[in-house]
């Protein structure tokens, strides 16, 4: 197994609240190919971060998805 040496740069990122918003905003990112990162955040919480080229994503995440 390798290691990877480089950082991932996280520059944006959107509060979700649900499990079953969090799956649709995974399937959507995965879809649009955007490289992203999910962290759980206290209570049914969970952050998701993305680079600042895929900006728009979360725009559309914002909001489409989340309202």
């Amino acid at each position: 197994m390798k290691q990877n040496k480089s950082q991932f740069v996280v520059d944006h990122f959107v509060e979700i609240n649900n499990t079953s918003n969090l799956t649709l905003a995974m399937k959507f990112l995965t879809k649009a190919g955007v490289l992203f990162i999910v962290e759980p955040w206290p209570g049914e919480n969970w952050r998701i971060y993305v680079r600042k080229d895929a900006e728009t994503a979360l725009q559309i995440i914002e909001d489409d998805l989340l309202t």
